[in-house]
């Protein structure tokens, strides 16, 4: 679990692209990156954000699960590095309740005992 510091940290981070080659480096928890910004730009002039450099933000997808039978079902979010939250947009079944019988660990969700509703998950590439 995360625990949320109200206070802004920021970081520097020294990023190059090589011969124009696209250069990537995780930067964890990035679910509460809010800017980047250049502080001195070494390649005269082509870090333009958005083009040149950037980052990744929450993608959401509407999921249908279902527990038939009340059986524990389990499926990976294709394209996610981790699931940073879930929420129950519509429901056919029983209450559906998070962290009893719904809920995500890493980049999967599952239900069970019965629980079958559209999700709204949304995750980290």
């Amino acid at each position: 679990m995360f625990v949320i510091d109200p206070e802004p940290r920021c970081a520097l981070l020294k990023l190059e692209s090589l011969d124009y080659k696209y250069f990537s480096r995780p930067v964890l928890p990035r679910a509460w990156i809010t800017l980047v910004s250049v502080k001195k730009d070494y390649s005269r002039g082509n870090c333009k954000l958005g083009v040149g450099y950037g980052f990744s933000r929450n993608e959401c997808v509407n999921k249908t699960l279902k527990s038939d039978n009340h059986a524990y079902l389990s499926e990976q979010v294709p394209g996610a590095c981790y699931v940073s939250s879930m929420g129950v947009k519509g429901r056919d079944r029983p209450p559906c309740v998070a962290d009893v019988n719904y809920g995500f660990t890493g980049p999967y969700v599952w239900v069970r005992a019965g629980c079958q509703a559209e999700f709204t998950v949304c995750y980290m590439e």
